[in-house]
């Protein structure tokens, strides 16, 4: 299974992106005790792409519900890249 960072760093790259042109992310969760349970445990195996550098602005939205009946989360990544024009 693919997990959100892996999947977000597919899109990224295919828009000539990395995680270092990251400028915002929007978080929609549908449970944030959940979300920061597993976010801050320390035994969590979540990759961190942020652990040598600064996190850049993000928002965390609790709602009542997502577009899939699956999804806990969703995720809305933001980056500013050079154009070649």
């Amino acid at each position: 299974m693919i997990g959100v960072n892996e999947n977000v760093e597919r899109g990224l790259h295919a828009a000539g992106a990395t995680w270092d042109d990251v400028v915002f992310i929007r978080r929609f969760v549908l449970d944030m005790a959940a979300y920061r349970a597993v976010l801050f445990d320390r035994d969590n195996a979540i990759p961190g792409v942020w652990e040598d550098r600064d996190p850049p602005p993000s928002t965390l939205i609790e709602v009542g519900a997502l577009s899939e009946l699956c999804q806990l989360l969703e995720v809305d990544v933001f980056a500013a890249v050079a154009s070649d024009n």
